[in-house]
């Protein structure tokens, strides 16, 4: 990037900067959170004001004045959407609730209340989940929900059941991804092992075949001669030899 590219990305930096801004939003419990950004987007960082100055603000939902309700998550907005009162309940799910034919009141682990919308005596894919905000419900955010009693749900972003297991099929997954991973290990672990065996096995054949080599490229051993000295007979001890015969 040249010098007037730099300029120019500082000068966004500073403008992007300058636009962003502070507002406070009252809860209906009185509590004051002040949102860095442009207003209420998922996403904007948020504190809580108190006696004390500004302070990280706990993660849950957060009812505002106007009945909008802030999911926020690490100290962000997660999620924004309208509180459905308990009279307006039956109305803004009349048309969903035609396709049910039971509620199921419980509790997730962390002691959230929820409501189930069944079609059945028990929870099943394509249930819908209500969350309980304040005295109303709105519909569960997308994602993965442990129920009390071991029953986990996962929901879309419209709250509808699309998946359930229950916590001992998915501890029992756990373990068998263990099981799997330790016997993937044991064999990696092997193959290293052989792998070092043949290394050693190579090293050794190629000091052998040195040495072969060598050997064929030494000079052959000339054949071992024996004198034999042959000294000259005189004629007595011919005639001697010849009459012992």
């Amino acid at each position: 990037m040249d010098k007037k590219g730099i300029l120019t990305k500082i000068k966004e930096l500073f403008s992007t900067e300058v636009e962003k801004f502070e507002t406070d939003y009252k809860t209906q419990d009185g509590r004051i959170i002040r949102c860095y950004g442009e207003g209420l987007e998922v996403g904007e960082m948020v504190k809580e004001i108190t006696a004390e100055g500004e302070v990280d603000i706990e993660d849950g939902d957060y009812i505002l004045e106007d009945g909008t309700t802030l999911m926020i998550v690490g100290g962000k907005i997660d999620a924004i959407g309208e509180v459905v009162g308990e009279e307006e309940e039956m109305g803004d799910y009349k048309d969903k609730m035609a396709d049910y034919t039971n509620e199921i009141d419980t509790k997730l682990v962390d002691g959230t209340e929820i409501r189930v919308l069944t079609k059945g005596e028990a929870i099943s894919v394509g249930d819908m989940v209500l969350v309980k905000v304040g005295e109303g419900y709105k519909e569960a955010p997308e994602g993965r929900h442990e129920v009390e009693g071991g029953l986990v749900v996962y929901t879309d972003a419209e709250g509808n059941i699309n998946e359930i297991e229950t916590k001992e099929t998915e501890e029992k997954d756990e373990t068998g991804l263990s099981e799997v991973f330790t016997a993937i290990s044991t064999l990696v672990d092997e193959v290293k092992s052989l792998r070092g065996e043949l290394s050693t096995m190579k090293q050794e054949n190629e000091v052998l075949k040195s040495r072969v080599n060598k050997f064929a490229a030494e000079p052959s051993v000339e054949p071992l001669k024996t004198k034999v000295e042959f000294r000259a007979k005189s004629k007595s001890d011919i005639l001697t030899f010849m009459s012992k015969r």
